[in-house]
């Protein structure tokens, strides 16, 4: 049963999560053709400097509000999860506004529309973040997927409002509005005036029994599931290295924008957002595991569950690592194509960028399960992703200050600091969890290196060609694979038949 509400999630987070990647596709997608690269590149560096602020506080604190609900087993209705949710809640918005201060002041246009457009998308995005995490770590699912199908839906026809009256320095306004509307019904769902009121009398109420003699007569509601520790220790820490590694490793992906414009100006930067917006839906199933894999994991991993995280870890890998290779093996051989078909001609010199970020993802996306499961530990196992992305994005940033002077490398230094990013969380949680899989993991790297190896080589040949060599790779990639898919296949079946 509990397997079944798992795959329920699991499914109902790929259509809402799927819903909301239109949002990034669709804005370049219009913006490309309504406008040019230039205008594309502009729009996305100053969307990538709004998402990178965020990730300074939004998702590290959403995610460590969710990981301490799940592991101690509170909801909004428990008066120690609503005070917790109610400080955290304070906090987040405070230190957002600060950031979206400093994104507006550093945002790299002259324009005072543009500067304020920056300004709240960074408050709406951050706020986005926070409770889209919360309301996964509270199990409020399905009112999760209502708020971001009803604002998602607001977002197509708001943008083809601006494009038609040619306003360039308002194409922003619609992100605001999606990510501003889900925000403010995700609190009213979570935090609502009612809500708020309960959790007041809540409070006063364990206040006079819990009164100490302190001068100050002060207390702070403690949760004695797992320690004593006041709200803000039991999620300060966390946080605080998960923000680090969030910002070292999403943020990673956000800055590489911005340096494709260092390198490349506004034009190189509209063709790496081509490509960037190409690879973006490739994030979606993942994101999908993730919302739902990192609050379960949680709540196994604070039952001492070892087996059921195992199984999760190994199950995600496979879907992730092993399920998705041949998909990515097509997409890389045919990726100049598919630039062209979605873009037009004048963007076909971003072919090469988007094989290399084509792998890029891959390597990002298969370590997701490792993350979680090492994130989703009571422990200090979250230390170890949040430090290899430290770790990876310096190494990238290395590479782009010392031979960023094309697209292309931009594009390779983002690889080498994947790689890291995620190699060092996979090894870990393998020995973590007694689960090595060397056969495995020998199979999925060199089906990887293959197919990365023939999407560099075949250039521009006849579409006839490139057709007959992805189908001949994917072929080649699948077999590698096989076991993985027979075993998902046997637990989809399991699945079923219960």
């Amino acid at each position: 049963m509990a397997s079944d509400r798992l795959v329920y999630k699991t499914a109902l987070s790929l259509v809402t999560i799927a819903t909301s990647g239109l949002v990034r596709l669709v804005f370049s997608l219009l913006i490309g053709h309504v406008f040019d690269a230039q205008m594309l590149g502009h729009a996305n560096v100053i969307v990538s400097a709004a998402v990178f602020g965020t990730l300074l506080c939004s998702p590290g604190l959403g995610q460590s509000v969710a990981r301490q609900m799940a592991t101690r087993g509170l909801s909004v209705t428990d008066p120690a999860g609503r005070f917790l949710l109610v400080r955290a809640t304070v906090v987040h918005h405070s230190f957002l506004v600060v950031v979206a201060a400093g994104v507006g002041f550093l945002a790299p246009t002259d324009v005072g529309a543009e500067q304020v457009l920056a300004i709240l998308l960074t408050i709406a995005y951050g706020c986005y973040t926070y409770y889209k995490a919360v309301l996964y770590g509270v199990d409020l699912v399905r009112r999760y997927a209502v708020l971001e199908l009803t604002w998602d839906s607001l977002f197509l026809v708001s943008l083809v409002i601006i494009l038609v009256l040619g306003a360039r320095s308002w194409v922003l306004a619609p992100m605001v509005v999606v990510y501003g509307g889900f925000s403010i019904g995700a609190h009213r769902v979570v935090l609502s005036r009612r809500r708020t009121a309960e959790l007041v009398t809540s409070v006063v109420g364990a206040v006079d029994v819990a009164r100490t003699t302190d001068s100050e007569a002060t207390v702070e509601l403690r949760v004695q599931h797992h320690d004593d520790r006041p709200w803000w220790r039991a999620i300060g820490g966390y946080a605080l290295v998960t923000t680090l590694g969030t910002a070292s490793s999403a943020g990673f992906l956000q800055l590489s924008q911005i340096f494709a414009m260092r390198a490349g100006g506004e034009h190189g930067a509209g063709l790496f957002a081509a490509a960037l917006s190409l690879v973006t839906p490739a994030y979606l199933l993942p994101r999908a595991i993730s919302v739902v894999l990192f609050p379960a994991m949680a709540r196994a991993a604070g039952r001492a569950d070892s087996k059921r995280v195992r199984l999760q870890l190994k199950v995600g890998t496979d879907m992730l690592a092993a399920a998705l290779l041949p998909f990515f093996a097509l997409v890389g051989v045919l990726s100049t194509a598919v630039l062209t078909l979605a873009y037009g001609r004048g963007f076909s010199d971003g072919g090469v960028t988007l094989v290399i970020m084509v792998w890029a993802t891959w390597v990002s996306v298969a370590s997701v399960p490792a993350v979680n499961a090492l994130s989703s530990d009571p422990g200090r196992g979250y230390l170890v992703p949040a430090g290899a992305s430290l770790v990876g994005c310096l190494l990238g940033l290395s590479v782009w200050f010392i031979c960023g002077t094309t697209i292309e490398a931009v594009a390779w230094g983002y690889l080498v600091g994947s790689i890291v990013q995620s190699a060092v969380p996979m090894a870990e949680a393998a020995r973590r969890h007694h689960s090595p899989r060397i056969g495995f993991t020998v199979r999925v790297l060199c089906a990887a290196g293959l197919s990365l190896a023939v999407s560099l080589m075949i250039g521009r040949p006849p579409i006839g060609v490139t057709i007959v060599v992805a189908a001949a790779l994917g072929v080649v990639v699948t077999l590698a694979v096989l076991p993985e898919f027979r075993s998902l296949a046997r637990m989809v079946r399991g699945a079923v038949a219960s």
